[in-house]
């Protein structure tokens, strides 16, 4: 069949046998549409393709559709909320030529957000498809992240935490200058810090982050400082300002504190049975 003859159920899918079963099932409901549709008698609506949920970015477009059937075709009508929908320049309804029924919001906003209905009606009867449309607010970008260590072959790079109430991952890019081109480093972090290895000593880096949260990804930071990785454990801080020297510092001997803490806390002195009656 040449596909511009195509009807519109082959453009959707759907079997020859398909919809004789349909037609069985109607004609099994309705026993006076057996002998053939009259003038007055016919097939009641349904719905082979229905709408579906969807979850759209704020001020980004929505695309409902959905594929209506009957015989006589049915009137189609289109509600929101259960009030009929209004249409406009930013709230459109087309018929596309293999049949779809589409809705078309051009920049979504908050009030966009609800239920939507397409109302197929024929004289033999009414069928609805029903989906729900949720906005989700635009992606922020994260900080950008700073190198917080530098050692020979690698640094350490922390960014931002993001709070949200559902999972977040990072995923985080370095471009090295004599490469010319940005790599993936890691992705799926679930802590905002990464040491990053096998760097080369003398080459100098930049790095930048983006996260997924709820099947959204977030768009990329700005990218890092330049910073350049020492030959020698003494070079680590060449090129970093006096106060990030210190911070720095600051930062690795609250973590050996920390880390002392710990261990102290987990080493106890062994003591005899006597002195814990004296205890």
């Amino acid at each position: 069949m040449e596909p511009d003859r195509l009807s519109r159920w082959e453009r959707w899918g759907i079997s020859r046998s398909s919809r004789k079963d349909v037609h069985k099932k109607s004609a099994d409901t309705h026993p006076n549409l057996q002998a053939g549709p009259s003038h007055n008698e016919g097939l009641p609506p349904r719905f082979p393709v229905e709408l579906r949920d969807e979850n759209v970015i704020d001020s980004h477009p929505i695309t409902l559709q959905c594929l209506p059937d009957g015989l006589p075709f049915p009137d189609i009508c289109w509600l929101k909320d259960g009030e009929p929908l209004r249409t406009d320049n930013r709230v459109q309804l087309s018929c596309a030529p293999d049949g779809r029924y589409i809705m078309t919001v051009l920049g979504s906003t908050s009030g966009d957000a609800g239920r939507y209905q397409c109302v197929a009606t024929n004289c033999a009867g009414r069928a609805v498809s029903t989906c729900y449309v949720t906005l989700a607010k635009l992606p922020r970008q994260l900080v950008r992240p700073a190198v917080t260590q530098l050692y020979p072959s690698g640094a350490l790079v922390s960014w931002e935490d993001l709070e949200t109430t559902g999972t977040v991952v990072y995923q985080l890019e370095m471009f090295e200058k004599e490469a010319e081109c940005w790599q993936l480093v890691a992705s799926d972090l679930a802590e905002p810090r990464l040491h990053v290895t096998e760097l080369t000593p003398g080459s100098s880096y930049r790095f930048r982050v983006s996260y997924f949260s709820e099947s959204i990804r977030g768009p990329l930071s700005a990218p890092s400082d330049e910073v350049t990785i020492p030959h020698r454990q003494q070079d680590s801080f060449k090129g970093m300002s006096l106060s990030d020297q210190k911070e720095v510092d600051g930062k690795n001997q609250n973590q050996i504190a920390t880390s002392s803490a710990i261990l102290s806390s987990k080493l106890q002195k062994p003591y005899t049975f006597l002195e814990e009656r004296a205890r």
